[in-house]
């Protein structure tokens, strides 16, 4: 009789594992290597990445991120993150609205950056 208990537990576990894996956050990042550019106009210019290749992607990031990004004018730098293509022009990701901020080519959610100087 111990098989019977045993085998509901193991399936327990085993199913909870597999929950806890697929509700964690994706792990294959992007990476973007470019220069900020500032579009718009002040007061609501909105920082982007321009890549060798030209394309432009808005960046979406916490205020504190987008100031440490800033404080690099000029630098190559490498981003990684998650490219999201296809959002419309009126977006809101992560609670923070992006209106009419919407590059060519999309927006790039930022999880890490370094300078290469």
């Amino acid at each position: 009789m111990k098989k019977l208990t045993i085998l509901p537990v193991i399936a327990l576990i085993l199913g909870v594992m597999t929950m806890m894996t697929s509700f964690s956050k994706n792990k294959n990042l992007d990476s973007v290597t470019g220069v900020i550019e500032l579009y718009g106009n002040e007061p609501f210019s909105y920082p982007c990445i321009k890549d060798g290749e030209g394309k432009i992607y808005t960046i979406i990031a916490s205020d504190e991120v987008i100031k440490d990004i800033l404080k690099n004018p000029g630098y190559k730098m490498t981003f990684n993150g998650h490219i999201q293509q296809g959002i419309s022009e009126e977006a809101e990701i992560d609670g923070k609205k992006f209106v009419h901020n919407a590059s060519k080519n999309g927006f790039f959610e930022v999880e890490s950056f370094s300078v290469i100087k």
